[in-house]
């Protein structure tokens, strides 16, 4: 059997037995578009390709410019940039020490909060690889607990990547898992003037319509 389908299984039996408790970021409705949220499930691997202690998921939501809740204290971010915010639960006896999410475009300004439902262990330190990953560290999250809310800021809309969360014998993929992609915000003048070229043609054809008709 292979690693991805014994992933599969495992995560899918992972589910059903212990269902994980929704936190404040999966299914926010603050989230960008209302659809950016959500949770991924991670199980562990150790050298030998087998299925380890490591399990738990990763929670997740990402927030348009000015959209990062009020209740969320110790981070501001970056003016006019969505933010990138996730939370890593354990379910099982290996503690994590490392949540990192994957870059292949710009981000900044990482950190960590809490507040508005959010708290955990916190961060031992943090380091933002550009156009490699965004890493937090921890002393041991232990099974049951939980990470403080991380995050990051970016100036370019969201995709689907991955990341890993590792203890000190195995690690686990987190998949999928939101990252900034290739395309930037719109600058709110772009907008503006997409708008007054739609109006421009709407109205170049109704005048159009009106002159056949005369």
């Amino acid at each position: 059997m292979s690693r991805c389908t014994t992933y599969l299984l495992i995560c899918a039996l992972a589910l059903c037995a212990a269902p994980s408790i929704a936190g404040p970021l999966d299914g926010d409705p603050n989230a960008y578009l209302g659809t950016w949220s959500g949770s991924t499930p991670y199980q562990g691997f150790d050298l030998s390709n087998q299925p380890t202690e490591l399990t738990g998921y990763v929670d997740w939501a990402v927030y348009g410019p000015g959209d990062f809740p009020v209740a969320f204290t110790g981070y501001t971010p970056t003016p006019g940039e969505l933010t990138y915010a996730y939370q890593v639960y354990v379910t099982n006896d290996a503690p994590v020490t490392s949540l990192s999410v994957n870059l292949i475009n710009p981000a900044d300004n990482i950190g960590s909060f809490t507040g508005g439902g959010v708290s955990g262990d916190p961060t031992i330190a943090e380091l933002l690889v550009p156009f490699d990953s965004a890493n937090w560290f921890f002393t041991s999250i232990p099974n049951g607990g939980k990470s403080v809310g991380l995050v990051f800021s970016s100036p370019n809309l969201p995709i689907f990547l991955n990341g890993t969360v590792i203890d000190d014998g195995s690690v686990a993929d987190v998949i999928p898992l939101p990252s900034p992609g290739p395309v930037p915000i719109p600058e709110p003048s772009s907008i503006v003037l997409a708008l007054i070229g739609i109006a421009g043609l709407a109205w170049g054809c109704l005048r159009r319509r009106g002159l056949r008709r005369a």
